[in-house]
C-alpha cells in the first residue's frame, strides 16, 4: 500500500479500534459460556507500545471508548498491584496528540468530540474502507488472537472445519477476569521486550527513550479523567428537585444554590458515565467547574449502567406502569438477576452463548468491575505465548448465536411484583 504514517516520539499519533477475540468467555459464577468479549485497544505508532484497552461485554459505543481511553491515559501501577506474578511494569501513560479512529458511529459522537476538545486531542478519522491506514493496532489484534489464543479453552476458529471439529461453546473455561489478567502479562512480558519488525526496534526501549525526551502530559487528578472522559448532556431546566435522567433524580445542595442563582430560563450542561448512573456531573457557568451530585436513590443507581436501566425501565412498561419509582426498580432488578440464575441453570453447557447476560452483570454491579477483579492464582488454566499461527486460520466473522431474549423468559413473575408486593 505505500509508505505508511510516520509518527516522531511517544503519543504523537496513537491508534484505537474495537475487536471480538477469538475466544468464547466464560462465567464461573452462573457456570456458562458468555461468547466473544470485546478488546477496544489503543496503541502508540512510535513505540508500538498499548497504552491502554477495555475488555468486556460492552458494546462498541461511547462506553467502552470512554473507558479505554481513561485506561490508556492514567498510569499502570495497578497491573503490578492486581497482578503481583507479571514481571516487569507497564510504564505508558499520557495524553494523545492525535487519536486515529475509523469512521464507526461512537467514534463520531458528541460525547468523543468534546472529550478530546477538552483534553486537547485532535480526532483524526480514516477514510471509509482503509483499515491500512491504522495498520499498527490491526496488527496488533492479529497478534493477541494467534500467540495468547491460540490453544486456550474456548477458542473460536476462521475456518469451517475448524469449527465444526471443536466445541468452542462446551469447552469454554476462561472467565474474562483471568483474559484481561493474562493480556497484561502479554503486554509487558512479551510484546513490550519483543524485536518489533516494524520499526526495527524494542517496543519498550523506544518508548523509555522517547519519553526522556518528550515526556508525557498526565491528568493528576483521576477523579478530573474520568470527568472529562463522560457523556455529555444538556440540561434545558434545573427543577425544584433536581435534575432527572432516564427516570433517576439527582439533587445536592450546591445543585439548589446554583438553581436559586440563575434566571429563569437558566441552561446548563453535565456529564454522565454510562458506566454508573449513581452520580453526575453538572458544569457551574460561573466557574466553567463541575460538581459531583448524587443521586436521590443511590442504593439502586450506584454502580447501575444506563444500558441496563433503560432494560429495567422498558420492562415496567411492558407491565402497563404509568409511573415508574425507584421501589418498582429495586425490585424488578432483583428479579431480573434471579431470572438470569435461573436462565443459566437450564442452558448450561449447551450450544449458546449469553454475551447480553454478561453486558448485563457487568454494567449492573453484579459482576465485578475492571479495576476490582481479582483472578484466582490456582487457576488450571495456562497460556502459551509461543504458540504458532495455524494454517486452517483465515478472516472470518464468528456467527455464534446470541441469547437475546434472555430477560423475556418470566415476565409474569416479575410483573407480579408490581402489583403483589408494592
Amino acid at each position: 500500500m505505500g509508505k505508511g504514517a510516520f509518527s516522531s516520539r511517544p503519543l504523537e499519533r496513537v491508534e484505537i479500534d474495537h475487536s471480538l477475540l477469538d475466544i468464547i468467555a466464560y462465567d464461573e459464577d452462573l457456570d456458562i459460556p458468555l461468547g466473544r468479549p470485546t478488546l477496544t485497544l489503543i496503541i502508540d505508532h512510535f513505540s508500538r507500545m498499548p497504552l491502554g484497552f477495555y475488555l468486556g461485554f460492552e458494546a462498541p459505543g461511547s462506553a467502552s471508548v470512554m473507558m479505554a481511553l481513561r485506561n490508556a491515559i492514567g498510569t499502570k501501577e495497578w497491573v503490578n498491584e492486581r497482578y503481583p506474578d507479571i514481571e516487569g511494569t507497564w510504564p505508558c501513560y499520557g495524553v494523545p496528540e492525535v487519536l486515529v479512529t475509523d469512521n464507526g458511529p461512537e467514534f463520531h459522537s458528541k460525547d468523543l468530540e468534546i472529550a478530546c476538545a477538552q483534553l486537547g486531542i485532535t480526532i483524526q478519522h480514516n477514510k471509509v474502507k482503509s483499515p491500512w491506514t491504522k495498520g499498527v493496532v490491526e496488527r496488533i489484534f492479529g497478534e493477541i488472537n494467534r500467540s495468547l489464543l491460540c490453544d486456550a479453552p474456548g477458542k473460536t476458529f476462521h475456518n469451517k472445519d475448524a469449527r465444526s471439529e471443536n466445541d468452542a461453546v462446551g469447552e469454554a473455561s476462561v472467565p474474562v477476569a483471568l483474559l484481561e489478567h493474562v493480556l497484561c502479562k502479554w503486554i509487558v512480558e512479551i510484546h513490550a521486550k519483543k524485536m518489533h519488525e516494524g520499526i526495527r526496534a524494542i517496543p519498550l526501549e523506544r518508548w523509555t527513550e522517547g519519553v526522556e525526551t518528550f515526556p508525557p502530559r498526565l491528568i493528576s487528578d483521576q477523579e478530573d479523567l474520568n470527568v472529562l472522559l463522560s457523556c455529555f448532556k444538556e440540561i434545558r431546566k434545573i427543577h425544584p428537585k433536581g435534575i432527572v435522567i432516564e427516570g433517576i433524580w439527582y439533587s445536592s445542595r450546591t445543585l439548589t444554590e446554583l438553581r436559586n442563582s440563575s434566571t429563569k430560563d437558566f441552561q446548563v450542561d453535565m456529564k454522565f458515565d454510562p458506566t454508573n448512573m449513581g452520580r453526575i456531573h453538572v458544569r457551574d457557568p460561573r466557574t466553567n467547574t463541575y460538581f459531583n451530585v448524587p443521586a436521590l436513590d443511590p442504593e439502586y443507581a450506584e454502580g447501575l449502567g444506563l444500558w441496563p436501566h433503560k432494560i429495567l425501565r422498558k420492562y415496567l412498561r411492558k407491565m402497563g406502569a404509568r409511573q415508574i419509582d425507584p421501589t418498582e426498580l429495586a425490585k424488578v432488578k432483583e428479579h431480573i438477576h434471579d431470572l438470569i440464575q435461573e436462565s443459566a441453570k437450564t442452558k448450561k453447557r449447551k450450544r449458546t452463548t449469553n454475551a447480553r447476560i454478561g453486558r448485563f452483570r457487568e454494567s449492573s454491579s453484579q459482576a465485578a468491575p475492571n479495576e476490582d477483579r481479582i483472578v484466582e492464582p490456582n487457576t488450571s488454566y495456562e497460556i502459551s505465548f509461543d504458540a504458532v499461527r495455524r494454517a486452517e486460520e483465515e478472516d472470518y466473522r464468528d456467527n455464534l448465536v446470541e441469547d437475546d431474549d434472555f430477560l423475556a423468559d418470566g415476565m409474569r413473575r416479575i410483573q407480579a411484583v408490581g402489583k403483589d408486593d408494592v
